[in-house]
């Protein structure tokens, strides 16, 4: 595996999303508050752990579910690590 998603280094991984995509889920294009900003990976990690660490496969994603943006959110979309269905957002 590449590593875990935890600790300094998914920190910074945060902040370099946050400063090079910014502040808009790349699932439903809204704003995201600075309490829900989650960093997603576009080809998940439960599928190739070897992109959890390369920059061009992170989005910014809304944390939790928003139904009123129609938005799974990074965390409603797998159990366990593993997307409960394939999921890709409209215009990317």
């Amino acid at each position: 595996m590449a590593g875990e998603w935890k600790g300094s280094k998914a920190t910074k991984a945060k902040a370099w999303v946050q400063a090079n995509y910014g502040w808009n889920c790349w699932l439903c294009s809204k704003p995201i508050e600075p309490d829900d900003y989650t960093v997603d990976h576009v080809v998940p990690r439960s599928v190739d752990p070897s992109l959890t660490w390369v920059t061009s496969n992170w989005r910014p994603a809304h944390g939790r579910k928003h139904p009123e943006f129609n938005c799974p959110g990074n965390f409603g979309r797998g159990i366990g690590g593993h997307r409960k269905r394939p999921w890709v957002a409209s215009g990317w």
